[in-house]
This record gives C-alpha cells, structure tokens and sequence, in this order.
C-alpha cells in the first residue's frame, strides 16, 4: 500500500491531473475489496501530496504554487475540446464504442470493472481539460490508456465465444489501422511539408536553426 502510494504521488508530481484517474480507480478497486485499505490509500495519497506541497513551497519561497497553480491558470476554450474530440472520434472511433459499451453495458460483478471504470471516468474527466490554452495532445494520454485496456479487457471476455473474438480482433485490427493513418496523416505528413526542399524558405529557417544549435556552447534544450 505504501509503495502504490509512493508511485501515485511521483505521479501527480509529474503531472496535476494525474491526481485524478489512477489514484480514483485504486480507491474505487480497494473499496470493493477491502474498505479500510481504501482509506488508507487515499489518507497516504493526499496527506503525502500536500505535504510535499507545502515543504516545496515553503522552500521556493511561494514559487512553486505561483508556477506551477498561478501562471497555468489559462483561458478554457470549448471549441478547442469540441475540435480535439471530432480528431479522437475520428482516429478511434472502435475504440470509444468499445469505451461506451464497458461503462454502460459491462455487468458490475466482472472483477475488472470496478478498476477500469473509474480509470476511464476520470481519464474522460482530465482529457476535457484539453480545452485550457496552452494545452496539447499529450492531455489525452490516460484516456488512451484507459481505452486501450478496455479493449482488452473485451479480447478477454471474448475468450468463450470463438467467433466473437474473431469479429473483434478484426475490428481492433481495423482501429489500428485508422490510427496509424491519423499519425501518418498528422505529424508525419506535417513534418515532411516543413523540410520539402521546394519550400525554400522553410527549408532555410531549418538550416538557420541548425548553425544556431551547432555554434552554441554547452548543451541545447530543445524538443524537436
């Protein structure tokens, strides 16, 4: 219980709304199981979190909680979840009806249900937050997280019935390839319009850049 804890907590501390689909999921599966383990989670989970807050913030004299709370508080744009959910229904569409169906079809006595239903419920809550300025793709990472174990959670429960297996391996199949096409279609595609030769001015900035990075001292942080 302890290291979970620990592990949930490094989490957070990586990423805020990471306080909220792993750390639910684990209460949700431990009050099923075992009540007192489940408070004792959430009491190790939000005692250690906020107590590294404060020591943090007590050390960078109030900079940590005017970083990393103050300036991410961004204008929230319902149009950009609205364009990034159209994206996502296009790239995963098999994937999100087998999401739907598991949350509203699944049976509640399936021992995986009471993990992977709050994962999903709060992935689906934390990649809304896709709509704040600023933000990017890497916000959906827990919902594909969580859509990716839903499905095998469906490869699993197929297992008794031979041609239903078969029907959603083909399907899954399929997924696969629709999402292959959106990263090929996206960033690939992107990336190679930006160094086409025939787009000299383009092509000239990148060779700008290049001299600017090798003619640096010391080391260059850069993420592309």
């Amino acid at each position: 219980l302890v290291v979970s804890a620990l592990l949930l907590v490094a989490a957070i501390y990586t990423r805020q709304s990471y306080a909220l689909a792993a750390p639910l999921a684990a209460f949700v599966w431990l009050w099923t199981h075992d009540r007192r383990q489940a408070l004792g989670l959430a009491a190790l989970v939000g005692g250690l979190s906020l107590l590294l807050f404060l020591v943090l913030n007590v050390l960078t004299r109030g900079g940590f909680y005017f970083n990393i709370v103050t300036a991410n508080v961004n204008e929230f744009d319902i149009e950009r979840v609205q364009h990034k959910w159209r994206e996502l229904r296009e790239a995963a569409p098999i994937l999100l009806v087998l999401g739907g169906a598991f949350l509203f079809l699944a049976p509640r006595r399936v021992r995986t249900w009471s993990l992977l239903a709050p994962y999903l419920i709060g992935a689906c809550l934390s990649a809304v937050t896709i709509g704040k300025i600023g933000s990017n793709i890497n916000y959906l990472l827990e919902l594909s997280v969580a859509l990716s174990l839903v499905a095998g959670a469906f490869v699993v429960w197929s297992r008794k019935h031979p041609w239903l297996r078969a029907g959603l391996l083909v399907l899954l199949a399929i997924q696969t390839g629709l999402l292959m096409r959106a990263t090929l279609r996206g960033p690939v595609e992107g990336l190679k319009w930006r160094v086409l030769p025939t787009r000299e001015l383009d092509n000239r900035d990148f060779k700008n850049l290049n001299w600017v990075i090798k003619s640096a001292d010391g080391p260059v942080l850069a993420d592309e």
